[in-house]
């Protein structure tokens, strides 16, 4: 499996949540306090509010990849017209539907593909014909449209039809959804064009692309039907090849899509978070094509912080260029669309460097370091100076074609080829943990490369008076991660203790590939029962098979206590995984899921529709080996061979649509229901390798530790200088039998209100409550004492009563991973949004969202282990108590859109302001025994009595306390938590905001053709001010480290009593404190995105 960092695969590296480009900063007090900023938010915002008349419109929430039309057809005497003739045509690609009315004189068309403009023609003997030109449809909207006809008398004329639907309020809507449109998709900033960056657009989306306060594994992302998210769970953005800095699909290929939050439509499911659903572009009768080109260069970077601009050694090289070309292979009945985008980007690493002291790393230190392991050991690490080049090559091919069959039915099949590649490297968190994580010499890192091939195909048809919709999909990913250095991982403690160097081999990338398969197969069937029931059946069946290849540490990591140490050759510490069974480090597996569901929409009038559906999905897995071991078996009464299979997931939902006056000036919605979601398939996958069968790891610290070697053919595989060395022991992961994938229970609410000067208020409520959630504990300990902090212990003291000792239930195994479910989880979510649409295609939107969001572990890794240990613990093992998620983010202003400017040009921006995310303050160090270091919360001490501190030479004891005394005064949500454990999350970093412009000017040509110049400023306040468009951060990620066990004097304090109740922890204040509030290292400058566009 791949590490967890953002845009990357392998091992949580204790990066944080993936936050999309909103990086995590500094605290700020809960509560009213944490209030403060939204009036300089918003005020903020008003201040640009002048260029903002654009955004993404409303979304209304029907079929899954097309839009709907529906309507009665009556007779000037209020009578229905039964067996009318009611014909469907897209002007622009000649594909026609056709139906006829029921006893009711209703019909329907379920499948039409967004955009147009549309006809809508009625005939029927004995009336005049009638009509409606110029309609255009969105994804996921219900137009309708009634006609009244009139008695034919001696010539035929065209009518006026009786309604008018506008797209911001629909009658097809229930849940909170958003629908960003190719107008919006194509005029919008967009630094990158990357369309899932547009997520953010959504006044639901919070954080990156956590919707609702859910966890963003939890999505899916639909294109064209299919399934088009990473399924395994690796991408933090979650899209196949994120991890290589992959764009799921062209942004010149897409024409829309929608972000939903709670749609009742019971079609839509396999997801407990969000859903986005995109559609591609398709062919029309007319050939049109494109040539586009954008670059980005180091001229058209800001300066950083301390005033320091791109020097010419350092690269900042960006070009994306590309096409399209669509048109008529037969007119009217085989169209087609074809896409080409590439992108060569060279970029040099931005973060901390050796002179930064927060590292914590002096240059001659590193400099040391390198010269060592050059000259002794033959290996070439690197030095101080950071990458200059790393590269993201990215292609994306994309073709599409749309057969028009007859006049009840079409085909289309698209295929989408992806290749991409990502160089890493990393300097975010030297104070993290000498066997995994460092601050890295310039030639560690990894590269992550990706192939992704999606085909698709859609068949629609008018059947039998009904509407048949076939989906199918096959989707090959290949991902592989190598690093940089052949060889093991290297660390070497700094200058200050608890900061590491890193070199060598990145033990995450020693072996690491994934393969994924998946194949997908959906039918739905509409029609209509009586005159107030349309009832759709339908089946979606998903075939996904995983092979991922995840030798973490196969090389092995060596730990050295110093430069000098590892001029000896004299390791503290030797860590290696090994094989214990041929592809013991693989997991190959496969995962079958079928679900069938019905669903009738009640439209007992014209005002109001009642949707109910039910939904079943039923998961079959491959089950891991059956561990013998009487160790699992009859010790802890663990059976590894016993999976999760054949679990089903039902899920009823009820939603409505109340237009209570029937003007449609004011539409009430909601619903409640049940959403059942896949799981990342990387957490099912931890127990195919980790059964205790395949792997085992030796650690050997000490005198055990074994001669010092890079040459990979003569790894260790066992401890040294020992009579008694100890044995390679093996972690196990494993599920309840009864284990089921994770549901959400949804409530939701809303209403959209016409305003005057067409303005469309909107007010969304979502409350949602976990069901099955995924939940982790370690059936291999035993419960100790609660000690004097009122801390639950897993240890006992040593003899000495220096140290604690773990209490394991059985000597012969490590961790004891045992994956179980629990409800406890929720989210709110309330939020205001006011929209304008204007005729001339911009528009404006402007929202405000307030969330909150508990769990008991924020689950923000792809390692059991990993989410194990960096989840702080707040509670017990088996209990942990609810706290803020590591998700909640509780406030988030919104504002975006386009205007029009002097001189023919357009400028569009996206403004965003939010709470900065949640984090804790944690010891360096395994304080409660469990086995697990960095995730126990901090005692935060009332004064100098209240804490065991040891004392280093030259110091006082009194001196340490006075500085650890000011760091905690300095921090408010330590100085509101003295004398107890602090609570996990309830430190907060302050509010970020960011402001993006494009201005763009269109040149008409006098063929008829144009050519469009654009100009995206990234951090558009930056470069107004440089001391705007700032963010501070004090952690990025949930557990900051503050305090380390103490090295000398032992790392526990007995009292000196006989009874542990009073025993604590003893400490060492850190030289160098964390720094609070600091500017982040990565902080964004401003950057312009220069941009051609040359259409026919």
């Amino acid at each position: 499996m791949f590490r967890d960092i953002p845009e990357t695969f392998g091992t949580h590296r204790r990066h944080a949540i993936p936050a999309g480009r909103f990086e995590r900063t500094t605290q700020l007090d809960s509560g009213v306090r944490s209030m403060q900023p939204i009036g300089r938010a918003v005020r903020f915002g008003a201040a640009i509010g002048v260029l903002l008349f654009g955004g993404a419109q409303l979304l209304a929430g029907q079929g899954i990849t097309s839009a709907a039309v529906a309507g009665r057809v009556t007779s000037e005497a209020r009578g229905t017209v039964e067996n009318g003739i009611v014909a469907l045509i897209n002007t622009t690609t000649g594909a026609r539907q056709q139906t006829t009315t029921n006893s009711a004189g209703r019909y329907n068309f379920e499948n039409a593909t967004p955009g147009g403009p549309y006809t809508l023609e009625v005939r029927a003997i004995g009336f005049q014909q009638a009509s409606k030109s110029g309609i255009m449809l969105t994804l996921g909207q219900r137009y309708v449209q009634d006609f009244e006809l009139k008695q034919q008398v001696v010539t035929l004329q065209e009518l006026t039809v009786v309604a008018v639907t506008n797209p911001l309020i629909n009658s097809g809507r229930t849940g909170a959804a958003q629908i960003v449109t190719d107008t919006a998709i194509q005029r919008l900033p967009l630094l990158g064009r990357n369309f899932t960056d547009l997520l953010r657009t959504s006044p639901q989306v919070i954080s990156g692309s956590s919707v609702a306060g859910q966890n963003n594994r939890f999505n899916t992302i639909l294109i064209d039907g299919g399934v088009n998210n990473d399924i395994f769970g690796l991408s933090s953005g979650g899209t196949p090849g994120g991890t290589a800095g992959a764009k799921p699909i062209s942004l010149e290929a897409l024409q829309e899509f929608q972000i939903l939050a709670a749609p009742f439509d019971i079609r839509q499911g396999s997801f407990s978070g969000g859903l986005v659903n995109g559609i591609t572009k398709s062919g029309s009768n007319q050939f049109h094509g494109s040539a586009f080109g954008y670059i980005q260069r180091r001229e058209l970077v800001g300066k950083d912080s301390a005033g320091n601009r791109l020097t010419p050694a350092q690269d900042f090289d960006i070009k994306q260029y590309g096409g399209t070309l669509s048109g008529p292979i037969i007119r009217n009945k085989l169209l087609f669309f074809g896409s080409a985008d590439i992108q060569s980007s060279q970029k040099a690493f931005f973060g901390l460097s050796a002179t930064d002291p927060v590292t914590g790393i002096t240059v001659a230190t590193a400099e040391r370091v390198q010269n060592i392991l050059k000259t002794k050991y033959g290996i070439d690490p690197g030095g101080v100076d950071a990458p200059t080049a790393l590269e993201t090559p990215d292609k994306n091919l994309f073709g599409k074609v749309n057969w028009n069959i007859g006049n009840t039915s079409g085909l289309e099949v698209s295929y989408n080829y992806t290749k991409a590649s990502q160089d890493n490297f990393f300097r975010s968190n030297p104070k993290s943990d000498g066997t995994r994580d460092g601050w890295m010499l310039s030639n560690s890192g990894y590269t992550i490369a990706n192939k992704t091939n999606s085909l698709r195909s859609k068949f629609t048809s008018l059947l039998g008076g009904g509407n048949l919709e076939l989906l199918a999909g096959y989707q090959t990913v290949r991902d592989i991660r190598d690093p940089s250095i052949i060889g093991p991982q290297i660390e070497v403690q700094g200058d200050i203790a608890g900061n590491w160097i890193e070199a060598g081999g990145e033990r995450f990338s020693h072996a690491n590939s994934l393969d994924q398969d998946n194949i997908e197969a959906t039918g739905n069937f509409t029609f209509n029962l009586g005159a107030h029931h349309q009832i759709t059946v339908g089946t979606h069946n998903e075939f996904f098979k995983f092979k991922n290849l995840f030798a973490n540490n196969k090389n092995g990591t060596w730990t050295f206590g110093n430069a000098d140490s590892l001029d000896l050759g004299l390791a503290r510490r030797f860590e290696v995984a090994l094989e214990t069974r041929p592809g013991g480090f693989t997991a190959d597996f496969a995962v079958r899921q079928l679900g069938g569901y019905v669903q009738d929409a009640w439209r007992p009038n014209e005002r109001l529709t009642v949707t109910a559906g039910l939904r079943m999905d039923v998961p079959y897995t491959d089950k891991p080996f059956e561990n013998p071991d009487t160790n699992l078996t009859k010790v802890l009464g663990v059976h590894t061979g016993q999976f999760p299979n054949g679990n089903s997931l039902v899920s009823p939902r009820l939603g409505f649509n109340w237009d209570p006056a029937g003007t449609g000036n004011t539409i009430l919605r909601g619903g409640v229901g049940l959403f059942s979601g896949r799981p990342p398939y990387v957490w099912m996958s931890n127990a195919f390798t980790n059964t205790g069968l395949e792997q085992v790891t030796l650690t050997c610290t000490g005198a055990q530790v074994p001669a010092f070697t890079t040459d990979l053919n003569n790894i260790p595989r066992a401890c040294a200088n020992s009579t008694t060395p100890s044995p390679p022991i093996a972690n196990v992961n494993y599920f309840d039998k009864d284990f089921k994938f994770q549901q959400a229970l949804k409530y939701a609410f809303g209403i959209d209100q016409r305003l005057p000067a067409g303005i469309v208020a909107t007010f969304d409520f979502i409350h949602t409550r976990a069901r099955n959630q995924m939940y982790q504990t370690d059936d291999n300990v035993l419960l100790g004492v609660i000690n004097g902090e009122g801390r639950q212990l897993y240890a006992a003291p040593n003899a000495a009563g220096t140290a604690l000792v773990r209490l394991k239930q059985t000597a012969g195994l490590g961790i004891v991973v045992h994956h179980t479910n629990r409800n406890a989880d929720y989210s709110t979510l309330a939020t205001i949004q006011l929209q304008k649409s204007f005729a001339s295609g911009l528009y404006f939107s402007g929202s405000y969202t307030y969330s909150q969001t508990k769990d008991l572990m924020t689950l923000a890794s792809s390692v059991a282990t990993s989410n194990l240990r960096f989840t702080s613990l707040d509670g017990t093992l088996d209990n942990r108590n609810l706290r803020t998620s590591g998700f909640d983010v509780p406030h988030k202003v919104a504002l975006s859109g386009s205007a029009n400017l002097p001189f023919g040009i357009q400028t569009s921006v996206i403004f965003t302001a939010r709470a900065g995310t949640p984090y804790a303050w944690t010891y360096n160090a395994d304080v409660n025994g469990d086995g697990n270091s960095g995730n126990d919360l901090l005692y935060v001490p009332r004064d100098i009595n209240d804490i065991s501190l040891s004392v280093p030479t030259g110091s006082t004891a009194q001196a340490e306390w006075d500085r650890l005394n000011a760091f905690i005064v300095s921090e408010p949500c330590l100085r509101d938590q003295r004398g107890r454990i602090m609570e996990r999350n309830s430190c907060r970093n302050p509010w970020q905001k960011f402001v993006d412009l494009r201005l763009a000017k269109l040149i008409p040509t006098l063929g008829g053709e144009s050519f469009q110049v654009t100009a995206d400023v990234f951090n558009f306040a930056n470069l107004i001010n440089s001391s705007w468009g700032l963010y501070r951060e004090t952690s990025t990620v949930e557990e900051a480290n503050v305090l380390t066990a103490a090295a000398t004097g032992g790392s526990y304090d007995t009292r000196g009593t006989a009874t542990q109740a009073d025993d604590r922890g003893r400490y060492a204040v850190p030289a160098t404190l964390p720094s609070i509030r600091r500017i982040s290292s990565t902080n964004p400058r401003w950057r312009i995105q220069l941009g051609g566009k040359y259409t026919f």
